[in-house]
């Protein structure tokens, strides 16, 4: 389906997107609309965003592109471009700095930011003055361990691996909240496991979690992620939870 918000020329296949580096679009993934109303909260932000798979145009090396562009409040639609105007602001999303926090701490474990930028609407625009914004993250090798529905690929693996997984999982999330950000909502499908190198992955950082205070290891974070399986009489999110892994499922 036609996107409302992004023209073929935008993020149409074999668009050329110059940004720091010049990007080639090879094809559109996802479409995410966040569009605020009149009695919206205020300082919300009317926007809309695509994710798209492109190409270096210099090296070939395939990525994963977000765009992010103020679309207007709900019913300003039709409104002339003077009204629509007002409604400019900025943005630096979650997802940006939480790249630009990792890759800087030169994290391994997770997409290294490869390009960015910010700029404006042109008077023709959907919010003249309003922002737009171009994200390009790495494109990392191996398999997602689950999707929405849950963490089946993971637990199709042998035990032994699964154990692997779950030693580099704990690893790795220490790493992310000493470094201060980490995928909202974890779950198997935010890791990605490369089997050849035994490496994991965190992905997934579009509305990323940040870490105001140390965080302490605990199994149930394992569960929270889906790498473990409690009986239903575990209650391992309460605060009263003696810690117990007693009939969990590894």
């Amino acid at each position: 389906m036609p996107s409302r918000w992004f023209a073929r020329g935008e993020v149409g296949p074999d668009t050329i997107v110059e940004l720091n580096k010049k990007w080639i679009i090879l094809e559109t993934i996802n479409e995410q609309v966040f569009q605020t109303h009149e009695q919206s909260p205020p300082n919300s932000t009317s926007f809309a965003c695509t994710r798209l798979l492109c190409t270096e145009a210099e090296t070939g090396m395939q990525a994963h592109m977000r765009i992010y562009k103020q679309i207007p409040i709900e019913g300003t639609e039709a409104e002339p471009a003077a009204i629509r105007a007002q409604q400019a602001s900025s943005c630096y999303p979650r997802e940006l700095k939480a790249l630009h926090t990792l890759t800087q701490k030169r994290s391994v474990i997770t997409p290294r930011l490869l390009d960015s930028k910010n700029d404006r609407q042109e008077s023709t625009g959907l919010v003249p003055g309003g922002f737009v914004l171009w994200v390009v993250w790495e494109l990392l090798p191996g398999i997602r361990l689950g999707n929405h529905l849950g963490g089946s690929k993971f637990w199709d693996m042998e035990r032994t691996q699964r154990d692997t997984i779950r030693e580099a999982f704990k690893e790795g999330i220490m790493k992310l909240y000493l470094w201060g950000y980490y995928p909202h909502f974890g779950r198997c499908r935010s890791l990605v496991w490369n089997a050849q190198t035994s490496n994991l992955y965190f992905v997934g950082f579009f509305m990323a979690n940040s870490v105001s205070r140390p965080e302490t290891w605990s199994p149930a974070i394992w569960a929270e992620w889906g790498l473990a399986r409690p009986p239903k009489s575990c209650h391992f999110w309460w605060p009263t939870w003696d810690g117990s892994t007693e009939g969990w499922e590894w």
